[in-house]
């Protein structure tokens, strides 16, 4: 058998952009901003500690510019959580799951099912109020996950994971473990 390695044109590939990407649930909207609320009270708390312990506490300026720059950060922290969420979302071929994400600049990540050793849910108690989980795909030589996919619903999650498990037990590419 001789050797080949023709080369294939650029523009005959798939795009990755049209596939048909699945949107995370909005739950996980209602997470990433109750999150954000949560990180913008603890900055305005740090702020008025800052003020009052620096000895700036009589000074209006000052008082001024943190309880009139903490509402403007707080409508940019909503506006980038939900351009970011948009974004989000996952898909399932054949062969493969990728995963998009990405405001300013875009990121797709593309895990062969060939190249799969483990997958996971996890669900923490934040989580777990949201009746949200995250499932986490492994491939060989490394400790953190490949590829992860936040804000699904629980039993979505375990659908695609156990779909995942399945897939490479059929096609034998590879020793699958569950957790």
């Amino acid at each position: 058998m001789e050797f080949e390695n023709i080369q294939l044109e650029i523009g005959e590939l798939p795009a990755v952009e049209s596939l048909d990407f699945h949107p995370l649930p909005p739950a996980y909207l209602e997470l990433s901003q109750a999150q954000n609320l949560l990180s913008m009270i603890l900055l305005l708390g740090a702020g008025v500690l800052g003020v009052t312990f620096s000895g700036s506490w009589s000074n209006p300026w000052i008082w001024g510019g943190v309880l009139a720059g903490w509402p403007v950060l707080m409508v940019l922290s909503v506006f980038v959580t939900r351009a970011r969420f948009r974004q989000k979302a996952y898909a399932l071929r054949e062969r493969d799951i990728n995963y998009r994400q990405g405001w300013l600049g875009r990121r797709f990540t593309t895990v062969p099912f060939n190249r799969i050793q483990h997958a996971e849910v996890s669900q923490g108690i934040i989580e777990k109020a949201w009746e949200l989980a995250s499932l986490k795909v492994y491939t060989a030589g490394g400790r953190s996950s490949d590829l992860s996919v936040p804000g699904l619903k629980p039993e979505e999650a375990h659908r695609i994971k156990d779909f995942l498990l399945n897939k490479i037990k059929q096609d034998g590419s590879t020793e699958a473990t569950t957790t």
